[in-house]
């Protein structure tokens, strides 16, 4: 329901935010000074429930700062008989001749020397005084449900009844400092109690007492002043929001247009790039950029550790224009962790902070906005958490394997409204309104952007400390398993060439040649073959540095390469050693299976 057309409401906005300013405080002043100077400003009431309030200030943020209120009517088609024999009687037309007295004035005052002013004060049950406004338009509405209250009660015939019909606009000059922090979320407000004997009644009541109406006005005055400008800037930012950012209601796309748009071309430099990269089968390769580009699913990406599984997922999201956005997992997470939740910030204030999933969804909406395809959610160690706990909500948003079936639900989106500040100290807003506005809408939630992924990582190495991963995780992602190369020499090759255009090493990396590579490729295999030992590229690599490192540090001091050459298997042991994981350090068995290997092959 709108009420103010594009005409009237800039109109209104911009002469009353100066007539607000310059005339509505200076007459507040007076009144708070003598009570004989309250004579010109008329005061009303309205006293409701949180969850009118509620419906209320969410019409004031969507129509410029325009608080809509009414009075109800128990009777209504007897109190249309009394209008229509006799006139508006009673509260309605106590509001509306001060109401009239005022609009005559200002349209005669080309300086808006309103005498007298019709203020609004807001009073919410439990809560307090929490917002007052100049009333700006009467109307009287039997047709349009607006309330909440009304859209429940329906007639015999199923029709909605309007139960407030007496209406009136206000525009907001003020609310509370809870209630403009959090405008929809009345568990969050905070209210101004009211002087003895200011409120007799629920509705609409005036304050016609000149000693009532003063202690009113010294009880306001001081939070008025202190929040007139932050109010108007509150409104003022909102609709700056809703212009920029249009919600916009569309229906999912047809399933051909979820493949993303990415040339065969560029899908060959892609897989070769990993492949020079990366020692991982080119098969492997093949089918995750598959399923990333054309079968449209999340990966989980499943091996031993250092096997390269969170370099590889990082590294293809960066090749294909995806920003990456890396996490680990661990043992605490919870739902908050994950999709979001209340959080304390500065003195006792909360706010909604979103979990790594909505981060993500909402960074992938920025990013295309900065030329980027978008950004990919990347969970490292993802069986380190309880999946049970920390992803319930997981499963309902990728509750099938095709991206028309990703849905946020809107409750998630809902919840995160009514925490969400409306203070530019919080930084989490700016992605609630990337994705309010931007998502797709449905009638059950907001779609995530088909061209978004998540590619989770796990080990299976030391699996008493991990936990269990069930079918209906693993089934919303394509497993694919990532495993020791076949080839242990082309792996050296490709870890070499990566050293090589590193840098660093090109004036060792030499050293690494004949009989030297014959030994790593032999001690690579035979601790592969070690039970419960983790020693996949990523150690190897490790191994490869660290040993090029020390020899480099020997070339400095000695004459030659090949006194270098003499120390080779020494050094190698010591680099093999360096990067290990540091499990044999306090595992007997596993100890002592490595210092077989190595004296075998090294000499002890």
């Amino acid at each position: 329901m709108v009420y103010l057309d594009n005409y009237i409401k800039p109109l209104l906005n911009s002469m009353l935010k100066n007539f607000i300013k310059q005339k509505s405080l200076d007459s507040l002043r007076r009144c708070d000074q003598n009570p004989q100077n309250c004579e010109g400003v008329d005061i009303f009431i309205s006293a409701g429930s949180k969850e009118h309030w509620q419906d209320s200030l969410e019409f004031a943020l969507s129509n410029g700062g325009f608080m809509i209120w009414g009075r109800r009517v128990e009777d209504k088609e007897k109190w249309v008989q009394e209008i229509i024999t006799g006139g508006i009687k009673g509260m309605e037309k106590s509001l509306l001749t001060s109401y009239l007295k005022s609009s005559e004035k200002l349209g005669k005052s080309a300086e808006f020397s309103l005498s007298p002013i019709t203020i609004n004060v807001f009073y919410c049950n439990d809560v307090g005084l929490i917002g007052a406004g100049i009333v700006t338009t009467i109307i009287i509405d039997s047709v349009n449900p607006f309330w909440a209250e009304e859209r429940r009660e329906t007639s015999s015939r199923g029709v909605p009844v309007v139960i407030f019909p007496f209406r009136w606009l206000a525009k907001i000059l003020w609310l509370h400092s809870s209630v403009r922090a959090y405008p929809t979320n009345p568990d969050m407000w905070r209210g101004i109690e009211p002087p003895e004997g200011i409120i007799t009644r629920g509705g609409l009541q005036p304050v016609k007492d000149l000693q009532l109406k003063s202690a009113l006005v010294k009880a306001l005055i001081e939070e008025i002043e202190k929040g007139i400008d932050k109010t108007l800037e509150l409104f003022e930012r909102h609709a700056e929001v809703k212009e920029m950012k249009p919600e916009v209601v569309q229906q999912p796309i047809p399933v051909e247009k979820y493949v993303l748009d990415v040339s065969p071309d560029e899908l060959t430099k892609v897989r070769e790039a990993v492949l020079q990269e990366f020692a991982v089968e080119p098969d492997i390769v093949d089918f995750l950029l598959s399923v990333l580009v054309y079968g449209c699913k999340n990966v989980l990406l499943i091996g031993r550790p250092g096997t390269g599984k969170t370099g590889i997922a990082r590294f293809v999201a960066e090749m294909l224009s995806f920003e990456p956005v890396v996490v680990t997992a661990n043992a605490h997470w919870s739902r908050v962790d994950v999709i979001g939740g209340p959080m304390f910030i500065g003195t006792g204030s909360v706010t909604w902070k979103p979990g790594i999933l909505m981060q993500a969804i909402a960074r992938h909406i920025e990013a295309k906005k900065r030329g980027k395809r978008g950004a990919w959610l990347i969970i490292d160690e993802i069986n380190r958490t309880d999946v049970d706990k920390a992803f319930g909500e997981f499963f309902t948003i990728f509750s099938g394997p095709e991206p028309s079936e990703w849905v946020v639900p809107s409750y998630i989106v809902d919840e995160w409204s009514r925490y969400s500040s409306m203070s530019k100290d919080d930084v989490y807003r700016v992605m609630l309104e990337e994705i309010r506005t931007s998502l797709r809408k449905s009638d059950i939630g907001y779609y995530v952007p088909p061209d978004f992924r998540v590619i989770g990582t796990m080990n299976y190495v030391d699996v008493s400390n991990l936990f269990a991963i069930g079918e209906a995780f693993t089934r919303r992602f394509a497993r694919i398993i990532i495993d020791y190369p076949s080839d242990i020499g082309k792996e050296l090759d490709i870890l070499l060439n990566k050293i090589r255009r590193r840098g660093e090493f090109a004036d060792v990396v030499k050293v690494i040649d004949g009989e030297l590579l014959e030994v790593i490729k032999k001690v690579t295999k035979e601790l592969r073959n070690v039970e419960r030992l983790a020693f996949g590229p990523a150690y190897l690599l490790s191994t490869l540095y660290t040993f090029l490192a020390h020899t480099k540090l020997k070339l400095a001091t000695e004459a030659s390469i090949e006194n270098a050459r003499k120390e080779a298997k020494k050094i190698l042991r010591y680099a093999v050693e360096s990067s290990l994981s540091i499990a044999p350090l306090w595992d007997d068995e596993l100890r002592n299976k490595v210092k077989d290997v190595l004296d075998n092959v090294l000499g002890s």
